[in-house]
């Protein structure tokens, strides 16, 4: 999986205020500029920049559960259930990335 596509699903959950910016920060751990820089030179991310995202999506995933199951709302508690089968699913895929050592790569829009 792409780096562009883990960015759009945590975009996605996220909501419309979420920029490039706190993804670089929140989820990779680098500086604002660090995804539009790895965007323009169509560069890899660094180990570290993926563990940092595994981690933080690992802590999404918990809060999502969490979130769920003290709403007193179903359908809240029913989006909270997607979004944390979606990010168990991009833990599981990048986990599998990191292990093997297969490449995250960017892809141009």
């Amino acid at each position: 999986m792409n780096l562009n596509t883990y960015y759009e699903i945590i975009s996605d959950i996220q909501g419309e205020l979420f920029t490039e910016g706190d993804f670089s920060k929140d989820y990779l751990g680098k500086s604002i500029t660090y995804y539009g820089y790895l965007k323009c030179t169509n560069s890899k991310p660094s180990k570290s920049a993926l563990i940092n995202l595994w981690r933080q999506l690992k802590q999404d995933t918990y809060k999502c559960d969490e979130y769920g199951k003290q709403s007193k709302v179903d359908w809240i508690a029913e989006d909270y259930e997607q979004h944390k089968h979606k990010l168990e699913g991009l833990c599981s895929t990048l986990l599998q990335d990191i292990m093997y050592d297969t490449p995250t790569e960017m892809q141009q829009h």
